[in-house]
């Protein structure tokens, strides 16, 4: 059997938000099926959806898979850093825009519409975790545990800044996030949030980094989804229906408006890092954060002369098994 993980999830789910992806809800659902990986708790942050959205979402796979009994906290909903509204806005323009699917538009399966007042679905919500909430999460633990951030990392640079005791009990730190390639480009975790980027590559703890070099090589087509959705087995995965309808309508968006067949599932590389080593490949580096949260090798030789942090020594994932993630979360939740 092999070894268990006990481990925080800090995530932006955006399952049934039209304009938001959903590779963090396929990350999630992997986490919670995946028997050797043990949840404490589940946070999540403002990025992809606001964090009270993300609250919702949460809490909603969480009951379609039979875990609403799990700790889940709504943490921060402000960057320490960022325009919040550029990212709000974004988002909005992706669900209403020519290229949204039919789901968005017209609020079929149980999605709300794009232009919905959303509180109502979100009133029930509780207030904001403080960083000491969150840090109680991981006291409770009676040994280390790893964090899983596949959003921006507010939370965790907040818990880091003003909770160190407990940050200590972090053992590593599985991180999607930071673009070394592209151009200028800065993914949408550390670009949401740069500073707190910053704060949690320079903290001292282990770093297992999944940068947007890495999960732009993974992808979910069409075909293949249709393959596991229709191989699945009800008696065994009693809420494909349910995943069925958040994912589809972000697959054909994602086909419509970015350079890959079907999607990306960026964060489900980081959270599989952790219980299945073997679907990637890590080299130790090191390497530098500027200001913009854009990232860079310590050794490039083109180092813009911005402000930067480091060099900071992170083991960086350098490849993925594409065929081996998708068998691996199809086994755990879409078993046939």
């Amino acid at each position: 059997m092999n070894k268990e993980h006990t481990l925080i999830i800090d995530c932006d789910p955006g399952n049934g938000i039209p304009g938001a992806n959903v590779d963090d809800a396929i990350a999630l659902s992997y986490a919670l099926t995946a028997p050797d990986l043990k949840l404490a708790s589940i946070w999540t942050v403002f990025g992809n959806t606001s964090s009270d959205l993300g609250y919702m979402s949460a809490a909603k796979l969480l009951k379609s898979l039979g875990h609403d009994g799990s700790t889940l906290r709504r943490g921060s909903d402000q960057p320490i850093s960022g325009d919040r509204n550029l990212w709000i806005a974004k988002r909005k323009d992706s669900a209403s825009c020519a290229e949204a699917p039919e789901e968005w538009t017209s609020r079929q399966s149980g999605q709300v519409g794009a232009d919905d007042d959303l509180s109502p679905y979100t009133s029930s919500n509780p207030p904001e975790s403080s960083p000491h909430q969150l840090a109680e999460d991981l006291l409770a633990q009676p040994q280390a545990l790893d964090a899983a951030a596949i959003g921006p990392l507010t939370n965790l640079a907040r818990v880091i800044s003003q909770e160190p005791l407990a940050a200590q009990r972090i053992h590593r730190i599985y991180a999607m996030g930071g673009t070394l390639g592209f151009g200028d480009l800065v993914d949408t975790n550390f670009a949401v949030d740069p500073e707190a980027a910053r704060i949690v590559l320079n903290s001292g703890i282990p770093i297992t980094l999944v940068p947007l070099d890495t999960t732009r090589t993974t992808h979910l087509s069409q075909e293949t989804w249709s393959a596991i959705y229709q191989q699945a087995d009800p008696a065994k995965a009693p809420w494909k229906d349910e995943i069925r309808d958040w994912l589809v309508p972000w697959l054909q968006f994602s086909e419509r408006t970015r350079p890959v067949d079907g999607m990306w599932i960026h964060d489900l590389v980081a959270v599989a890092a952790i219980n299945r080593p073997d679907l990637v490949t890590i080299e130790q580096t090191d390497v530098r954060i500027a200001n913009n949260g854009k990232l860079y090798r310590a050794n490039d030789p083109n180092l813009p002369t911005q402000a930067m942090s480091g060099p900071i020594t992170v083991d960086l994932c350098t490849g993925v098994d594409n065929d081996g993630l998708i068998e691996a979360w199809a086994q755990l939740v879409m078993p046939a």
